[in-house]
């Protein structure tokens, strides 16, 4: 009998030391919890979600212009240019030049770097000016291109006015062109015709990563399949 009572306490103390150790555990915060699906994100992840992708601006701008030369034909130049937008009305960019119809200058091809600023005036209207460094040469013979070229090197300077229209720009400019010791030397009226570009261009330090979603939404906006080419051609 005293034996059944000594098992009966036993069971009942370890039954006592058992339940007080659950109830203990709750009460104890695990050291390392679970992340939470709406915890905040670290800010690596944040820096990465911001937009690093940025609009650029720019010109395509063809201009025609015919250059007296003496005893010679005059000599029409259609140009080509590219030109990125670095300040509000203010341009810089790359050019080429050949002849197109008049004068036996086949062969004769040019190349400048240079500057544009534009002002509105009022409404559509809007001044246009700029300078232009350069080089180039050719001829129907050597010594037709050291006359017409001399040493190969050019400067161009314009000024004039525009009319914006929806889509794009025309022109006239007074413009002065001159190669270095040659034929080449005369103030003409220039021709022109612009039309405004968009282009998405992010930081070359971010190169590799992934684009966030509101960068990848603007890239695809953005993207086309238009292709434009340039080709100069002498038939004779």
């Amino acid at each position: 009998m005293i034996s059944r009572i000594g098992s009966s306490v036993m069971a009942l103390v370890a039954a006592a030391m058992t339940s007080g150790t659950a109830a203990a555990q709750p009460a104890t915060a695990p050291a390392y919890p679970p992340a939470s699906p709406t915890s905040a994100p670290s800010p690596a992840t944040a820096a990465t979600a911001e937009p690093r992708l940025y609009r650029g601006e720019g010109l395509i701008v063809l201009d025609y212009q015919a250059i007296p030369v003496p005893r010679q034909p005059s000599l029409d130049l259609m140009g080509f240019h590219i030109l990125n937008k670095v300040a509000d009305g203010l341009y810089v960019g790359i050019g080429a030049y050949a002849p197109l119809v008049k004068g036996e200058y086949g062969g004769l091809m040019a190349f400048d770097v240079g500057v544009t600023l534009q002002r509105r005036i009022r409404g559509p209207l809007f001044a246009n000016a700029g300078l232009a460094l350069g080089g180039g040469g050719g001829g129907k013979s050597t010594a037709h291109s050291i006359e017409l070229s001399g040493t190969g090197g050019f400067g161009k300077a314009y000024a004039g006015l525009g009319i914006d229209f929806d889509g794009f720009s025309v022109g006239v400019n007074a413009a002065r062109v001159k190669f270095n010791r040659s034929a080449i030397d005369h103030s003409q009226l220039n021709l022109f015709v612009q039309l405004p570009f968009s282009y998405t261009v992010g930081s070359f330090a971010n190169f590799g990563e992934r684009l966030s979603a509101a960068d990848a939404k603007t890239a695809f906006a953005d993207s086309s399949a238009n292709t434009l080419t340039l080709g100069l051609d002498n038939f004779k």
